[in-house]
């Protein structure tokens, strides 16, 4: 906890002493700017053919037709399908089969509290977020689903959920995370090393094939996280809505939530008790805009599970984040 302590103090400090030649807010965007994980990334197409964009086995593009997708900031891009990088390929397009489809996937991870611990594991959530358009079923609109896979619940607090997506609308997830998406179990989730772990399904939310009208130049459907505890609503840090609307950090200058989008939205997080800051020893710098990753972590002090070693019912070891498996 003196290792918390002491980092927060040095960001308040690195904040006082900027503050002289920049306003707060000021403070504020570069703060939620260096804890992006993600940028805009526009898929290259040619007549004729579809483009696919893809990460490992992951397709998460398809595209005949420019559009915008997120893919992690540190990516790289290659035209071979190999590596651990973003993969572009072609195929001759099939007529009748224009359609666009995006997907990103992000860990969304939540302090409950405007002055936390920051383990930022109080809410932890697997997103896929998917968009689509047809040329012939919908030409002129963009359909959105989020899918949510639980992975942990390390707060005693009733947490509400919910975002808002990339045309300004907001929808509410849950009332209760507890009871609607880790089936009322209670006590800490996936947190605490001695506990059984239990791993979730990915599941449909109350956004399933939004409609929003398709725009000339086809940008990136994007969502920003929020979380609301005792009455008040905070959100994930995201450069996608305006910090000046939308309460993204506390006095500390700390997000109340990261998105994660490397990995497929994958991230080995603390266990119980643990703070990012003990965790990553590159997180104070990643923070404040020094280094481009938040870098390696402390093995003992990440929750186990997140590295494997839970054993299905087909016998392999599998991660928290592992979910297709399950029946």
């Amino acid at each position: 906890m003196k290792k918390v302590i002491l980092a927060v103090a040095s960001i308040a400090l690195w904040a006082s002493c900027i503050e002289d030649e920049k306003d707060y807010s000021q403070i504020i965007e570069t703060r939620v700017a260096n804890c992006e994980t993600s940028k805009d990334f526009s898929v290259p197409v040619k007549e004729g053919y579809t483009t696919f964009v893809t990460s490992g086995e992951d397709t998460l593009a398809m595209a005949n037709e420019p559009i915008t997708i997120r893919i992690p900031k540190n990516a790289t891009i290659s035209t071979r399908a190999e590596g651990d990088g973003i993969n572009i390929s072609y195929t001759i397009l099939d007529e009748g089969s224009e359609t666009t489809y995006a997907k990103v996937w992000q860990a969304i991870m939540f302090e409950d509290t405007q002055n936390g611990d920051y383990d930022y594991n109080d809410l932890i959530i697997h997103v896929k977020n998917t968009a689509s358009n047809h040329a012939y079923q919908h030409p002129t609109e963009t359909w959105q689903t989020i899918e949510i896979q639980p992975i942990a619940l390390g707060s005693t607090k009733t947490i509400k959920l919910g975002c808002i997506l990339s045309d300004g609308s907001t929808h509410m997830i849950s009332d209760d995370v507890r009871t609607d998406l880790f089936g009322g179990r209670q006590g800490f989730i996936n947190t605490v090393n001695d506990n059984d772990p239990i791993r979730y399904k990915l599941a449909s939310t109350n956004i399933k094939n939004y409609a929003m009208p398709k725009k000339e130049k086809t940008s990136a459907a994007w969502v920003a996280w929020f979380i609301e505890v005792d009455g008040k609503r905070m959100y994930a840090a995201s450069s996608d809505i305006d910090y000046k609307s939308y309460d993204m950090v506390n006095k500390e200058n700390m997000p109340y939530g990261l998105a994660v989008s490397n990995g497929n939205g994958t991230f080995s997080y603390p266990q119980e008790k643990n703070s990012l800051f003990e965790t990553y020893p590159g997180f104070s710098d990643w923070i404040n805009g020094k280094i481009s990753s938040i870098g390696s972590f402390q093995k003992e002090l990440v929750y186990k599970y997140c590295s494997g070693g839970i054993i299905g019912e087909d016998g392999k070891s599998h991660k928290i984040w592992d979910y297709l498996d399950l029946n």
